[in-house]
């Protein structure tokens, strides 16, 4: 792997690895593909897929725009707009099932991943596109949530396009940058209500001209992503909170997360697991943990040692989240960082608190799927901080980078396989 330019001093030649960046990250690029395929195609389908992907199915056939799927429990977690509708009832059209949602969900994910190691490349460095490309497509969390034809899945596509943008918006003020920013953001509005965290980060960074955004294109994204809000078109009461909550949350209201207080320790924690192997309950709720009767004692014995210590791999690897987020928000351009580098700190610390906001403001108490949003960002620290690691000369740094992306590697294939609902 190529070392990422974090400022680290360089190594000895006869110590670097001679991969160049260009077939790291093919290698990189395969690999995810495979794991996000694998969880495709093995994980079970759930009721928030079957009503994502319903009301697509509706519109595709009567072209009604509703909130939810008539008898289903779960309800969409749309805002508002027809967005939903449109994507997935673009699937129904050319094939019936929440199998083809999937699919176009596989699709944008690999298509986010092309976009943002290409946006790193040109815009950071190489090395670092590599890195990045690792720590956020090969993390667990990622693979998991992209994987469902549901809400989330489609606002990390969506994220994606904001932080290419925001490279580009970086240097200048682009006008197709600026209109595909302001169409991510006005689409992000009609899929999920973690909006909230991509719309204040996109606010701040403008605001501190850490982007420099044109009028002309901005307007032009905003009027193209507000098509599916159009009562002409797409009719559909604009009733956000009754149409994201589900019933079942009968105290739901504005700024629950900052009232209860709890909401905002597991922002933290999720931050923090974003960026590592620990995938929450997706990993304990596993059939691979379940001895059977029949069951030797050999086989009881390999089942309880191999997930037993699976998991306290993956908590462990939460450590190392942290230290990288200690380590690389502690950085400054002072202290080595390039101009690149220091404005991926301030993106990666933007889309931090945009998240706290975002949980402050939550009508119900934020679970790992509401944090996609910002896993992007999540995802900045660890990947340079491994590179930094990896183009040091301490002997344990690469056998710890490689046994931490083989642990998820691992749990992605445990959750894949054994998932159960």
């Amino acid at each position: 792997m190529p070392s990422a330019d974090t400022g680290a001093p360089p190594r000895p030649p006869c110590c670097r690895v001679r991969l160049p960046p260009g077939p790291a990250l093919a290698l990189v690029m395969l690999l995810g593909v495979i794991l996000q395929a694998a969880m495709g195609l093995c994980l079970p389908i759930t009721g928030d897929e079957v009503n994502a992907v319903g009301i697509g199915a509706e519109w595709a056939r009567t072209g009604r725009v509703i909130a939810s799927l008539p008898g289903q429990d779960v309800t969409s977690h749309s805002p508002m707009g027809a967005f939903i509708h449109v994507v997935f009832g673009f699937t129904q059209r050319i094939a019936e099932g929440v199998g083809s949602g999937r699919i176009l969900t596989f699709a944008l994910m690999v298509a986010a991943a092309l976009l943002l190691a290409a946006s790193l490349w040109r815009h950071v460095s190489p090395s670092f596109a590599v890195w990045f490309t690792a720590a956020y497509w090969l993390g667990p969390w990622t693979v998991y949530h992209a994987a469902m034809a549901w809400e989330p899945a489609l606002t990390m596509a969506l994220a994606a396009v904001v932080f290419s943008a925001c490279l580009h918006l970086r240097e200048r003020a682009g006008q197709a940058a600026s209109a595909a920013v302001v169409w991510a953001l006005a689409a992000a509005l009609q899929v999920h209500g973690q909006f909230v965290v991509l719309v204040t980060a996109v606010g701040w960074l403008a605001a501190t001209r850490r982007i420099r955004v044109a009028v002309a294109g901005s307007v032009a994204g905003l009027v193209v992503g507000s098509v599916t809000l159009w009562p002409s078109l797409f009719p559909r009461p604009i009733q956000a909170m009754e149409n994201a909550v589900s019933k079942e949350h009968e105290d739901a209201r504005i700024g629950f997360g900052l009232m209860q207080g709890y909401p905002m320790l597991r922002a933290a924690g999720f931050w923090f697991r974003m960026s590592s192997a620990d995938l929450n309950r997706q990993f304990r709720e596993n059939r691979l943990y379940r001895v059977e009767p029949s069951d030797s004692m050999a086989a009881k014995a390999t089942k309880r040692t191999l997930s037993v210590g699976l998991l306290g791999l993956s908590l462990a690897s939460v450590l190392t989240s942290v230290v990288a987020c200690v380590w690389f928000y502690r950085r400054s351009t002072a202290a080595g960082l390039d101009a690149s580098m220091a404005w991926l700190r301030s993106y990666s610390m933007v889309l931090c608190g945009s998240l706290f906001v975002a949980t402050a403001a939550s009508p119900v108490c934020i679970q790992g799927y509401h944090a996609m949003a910002a896993a992007t960002g999540a995802a900045i620290p660890f990947a340079a901080w491994c590179g930094w690691l990896w183009s040091s000369d301490r002997r344990w740094a690469r056998p710890l980078i490689v046994a931490l992306f083989a642990v998820r590697v691992a749990v992605t294939l445990f959750v894949a396989v054994g998932r159960r609902l």
